[in-house]
C-alpha cells in the first residue's frame, strides 16, 4: 500500500506519517518545497508519477485571523487546492481523504452537530474550509472534521495552556467555547482504521465526552497540582483576534462509531492525560 500525506511534516501530518509506517504502508510525505499544492500542475504530475492508493490530505492554513486579513490566500489553500489533489486522486483511482474543521458550523447553542446538520461558518476560515469539503466530497473523496488537536509539532491550546503554568504565567481563557480536545495520534488511527470502509462521504471525529476550554484548563491544572486560580484570567467572549470564532461547536461522532461498529472513542480526559504525561513527565510531588 502506497499512501501519500500531504502536510507530513505538521503535527497531524507527522500523527498519520507513524500510524502509516506502524501498518506497514509505504509512506510518501513531500515537504513544501518537494510540493506546493496550489501549483495544480505539480500536484498532477507528482500523484500520477506514483500512484498512491490513498492520499491524506493534512494541509490547511489554519491561521484563522491570517484567513480574515488574506481571503484570496485562504481560499487558495483550504479550497482550490483541495480541489487540484482531489481531482488528480481521482483519475488515478487513489481513495482520497480530507481533514475537515468544526468551524464550518456557527457555534449557536444546541445539539453536538452532526454531520446533516447544516454549515454555517462565521469567519473566512470556515468559509474556506467548507469550500474545501464540498470539492473534496464532489470528487468522489471523504471528509474527516476534526477539533481542537493537539499533538507534537505544532502550537496548540493544551501545550499553551501547560507551558504557561509549567512556567507561572497567567493567561486569559474563553470558558464558553466547548469542544472534545483530540490528539493528533487519536484522529489518525482512528482513520486509518476506517480508510478502507469509509464511503465518499463526511465523518466526524470526536471523543464521547465535552468540555469547555475553562474545564479543560481545570484539568491540566490538576494534572500539575496546581490551583487554577492562580493561572487563568476568564474571559467574557470567545474572539482573541480580528476573526469571530464559534462558541459551541461540538461534534457527534454516532455515525464513525456505526461505521467503525463500536459503541464508544474514549474520552478527552485519558487523550489529554497521555498527553500530558509523555510530554511532562513529571511525579508531580
Amino acid at each position: 500500500m502506497i499512501a501519500l500525506v500531504l502536510g507530513g511534516s505538521g503535527m497531524l501530518g507527522q500523527a498519520f506519517v507513524s500510524t502509516f509506517v506502524r501498518a506497514g504502508a509505504q509512506v510518501l510525505a513531500p515537504t513544501h518545497s518537494e510540493l506546493d499544492i496550489t501549483d495544480e500542475l505539480a500536484v498532477r504530475k507528482l500523484i500520477t508519477k506514483t500512484k498512491p492508493h490513498y492520499i491524506v490530505n493534512c494541509i490547511a492554513h489554519t491561521n484563522v485571523d491570517g484567513c480574515e486579513s488574506d481571503p484570496a490566500k485562504a481560499y487558495l489553500i483550504n479550497a482550490e487546492a483541495v480541489d487540484f489533489v482531489s481531482t488528480a486522486a481521482k483519475k488515478v483511482k487513489a481513495k482520497f481523504i480530507h481533514i475537515g474543521t468544526d468551524y464550518v458550523f456557527d457555534g449557536s447553542p444546541g445539539e453536538p452537530r452532526a454531520e446533516t446538520d447544516a454549515p454555517n461558518p462565521i469567519q473566512v476560515y470556515g468559509k474556506s474550509k467548507l469550500e474545501g469539503d464540498l470539492a473534496a466530497i464532489a470528487n468522489g473523496g471523504t471528509v474527516f472534521r476534526v477539533q481542537w488537536l493537539f499533538g507534537n509539532g505544532k502550537a496548540n491550546f493544551i501545550d499553551w495552556v501547560a507551558k504557561s503554568i509549567v512556567d507561572g504565567k497567567r493567561i486569559p481563557i474563553a470558558a464558553q467555547q466547548a469542544g472534545s480536545p483530540s490528539s493528533t495520534l487519536f484522529v489518525a488511527n482512528i482513520i486509518t482504521v476506517a480508510l478502507h470502509i469509509c464511503k465518499k462521504e463526511i465523518y466526524h471525529v470526536s471523543h464521547d465526552n465535552y468540555a469547555n476550554r475553562l474545564e479543560c484548563a481545570q484539568y491540566i491544572a490538576d494534572f500539575f497540582k496546581k490551583d487554577s486560580r492562580n493561572y487563568f484570567d476568564i474571559l467574557e467572549h470567545s474572539n482573541f483576534g480580528t476573526a469571530a470564532r464559534p462558541t459551541d461547536t461540538r461534534l457527534s461522532s454516532e455515525k464513525l462509531k456505526k461505521l467503525l461498529c463500536v459503541h464508544a472513542l474514549g474520552s478527552w480526559q485519558s487523550d489529554v492525560l497521555t498527553h500530558l504525561t509523555t510530554r511532562y513527565n513529571t511525579w508531580n510531588p
